[in-house]
Order: C-alpha cells, then structure tokens, then sequence
C-alpha cells in the first residue's frame, strides 16, 4: 500500500513538474512574442493597434526595475500585464477612455502594479484629452488670426518695361487682415538656399491697411544679372518669385518668423 501511496506522489508531482514546464515555457514564448508586437506599435494603424492587444497572452507579464530595453527582475518595482500595456497605450493614443475597461491590474507582492490599471488608464486619457483639446485650441486661435490675410493677386502682378534697361514689378494683393506684411522679390533661378543672399533682389516691410493695395519696385538690368558666380549677361528670360509673409496684424498678433501667404511668379524679358 504505501509503495502504491510512493508511486502515486512520484507521478503527481511529476505531473506538476510537467505542467510547472510547460506553463513556463508558453509563457515565456508568450512573453517574448507580446513584447514585440508591444514595441511595434507606432507602425500600426489604429485597428491594427487593437487587433494587435486583442491577439496578447493575457497571462504574460512584466516585473522589475523596467527600463527602456531590459527588465531587472529585482523585488521592488513595477509589474503589468504586456496586454493590459496595450490597452493603456491605445486608450490614450486614441483618446477612447472606453478602453480602459480591459485593463487589469496585476497584484503582486513586491511590485507596484497601479501604473497599469484601469484607474491610471482612465487619468491619462483624461489628462491626453485635455491637451488635445488644448492644441485644438490653439490651431482654431492661429487659424482665426490669420483667417482673411491678404494674399498676392496673380492677375493683377505683372511686370512693366520702363526703359531699355530696367523694368517695373507690379504687385496686388487683396484680404481683410490689416497689419505688417513683408514682400520679398527674388530671382526664381538661383537655387533657394541663395535666394535671401545673391538671389534677392528686395525685401521689404509694407503696411497693407486697405482690402486691395497695390505696390511696385523698378529693378535694372544690372540687378537681375548681379551673381556671385559668373556674367550671366546673355541670359534673356528671368524667373521672379515674390514672397508675402504676414510679420503682423493690426489687431496685436505677431508670427514670429511670419506666416507666409502667397507666392507671386512673374517673367522678365530682358530681350524685348
């Protein structure tokens, strides 16, 4: 009897041995595939991002120190499910608070589990929807204070040929938004990283306080040859691009840099 008792313990706990194995072995390939697809996530759509929490292992989890690439499996630190992880971080990217309810909390002796859970879940969401609201606010204040700047007319932008070596830029703009506006005139063919420098030909600072303006600069022949780098003097056609960029507006907001309204093109023939 007590041979049939030894053999019986022998085979439980074999048994046990066994399933201990194999629970630890799943687990761990669990661990390995959630923590991959968890670092993976800023590839994925939004859907995607859910199909991809929906397909984790319930059961694998994180405890330790947790640092950017490696958990130290030390007895203090924080612990969470890699699943609830992906709840969490999908709730707050898409603000969906909702989500929060497949969030659990693992309980643990030594770790600290609250960073994951469904009450943390739902503060950061929260916390996430009041700086996207925030931000939105802000992009409706710019987009109001620049709403009706005024803009480079290209019908009413031509040049005129005043003499046989020089000739007069016409610019026209129109919007409702008064204040401090700066025109540059450059030459279109200079490569752009050359255009405030040898390429510029003027840069000015205008006020616009009516709804349509209009404004002109004469510029010579010797102006449009100008270069740093070789006579250009057989050139005939020449590409001129004029910037508007509000620095201004009559009702106290500034741009900083400016914000850059239109783009002017006109041709100038120095052949005609």
């Amino acid at each position: 009897m007590k041979k049939v008792l030894l053999i019986t313990a022998i085979c439980l706990v074999a048994a046990l041995l066994y399933w201990v194995f194999l629970k630890y072995t799943r687990s761990t390939a669990f661990v390995k595939k959630d923590i991959d697809a968890l670092n993976l996530t800023y590839r994925y759509s939004n859907e995607e991002f859910r199909n991809v929490c929906d397909n984790m292992s319930r059961f694998s989890y994180v405890s330790g120190l947790t640092g950017v690439f490696i958990p130290i499996p030390i007895p203090y630190g924080i612990t969470y499910y890699y699943k609830s992880r992906c709840y969490q971080q999908l709730a707050i990217q898409t603000l969906d608070a909702n989500l929060c309810t497949r969030v659990v909390e693992r309980k643990s002796l030594f770790y600290d589990g609250s960073g994951v859970s469904e009450r943390e879940c739902r503060k950061e969401v929260a916390m996430a929807q009041e700086n996207d609201k925030k931000q939105q606010e802000e992009v409706d204040k710019y987009k109001f204070s620049i709403e009706g700047a005024a803009k480079i007319v290209d019908t009413e932008t031509k040049v005129e040929k005043m003499s046989p070596n020089s000739w007069k830029v016409n610019v026209s703009t129109e919007g409702t938004l008064f204040g401090e506006y700066e025109i540059k005139i450059v030459r279109g063919d200079v490569d752009i990283k050359d255009q405030d420098t040898r390429g510029l030909l003027l840069k000015e600072n205008v006020s616009i306080k009516n709804n349509e303006e209009s404004f002109n600069w004469t510029f010579t022949k010797n102006q449009l040859e100008q270069t740093s780098e070789s006579n250009v003097s057989s050139k005939r056609l020449y590409n001129i691009a004029i910037f508007l960029t509000l620095i201004k507006s009559n009702g106290g907001a500034s741009f900083g840099q400016g914000y850059l309204t239109s783009i002017g093109n006109v041709t100038i023939d120095i052949g005609e």
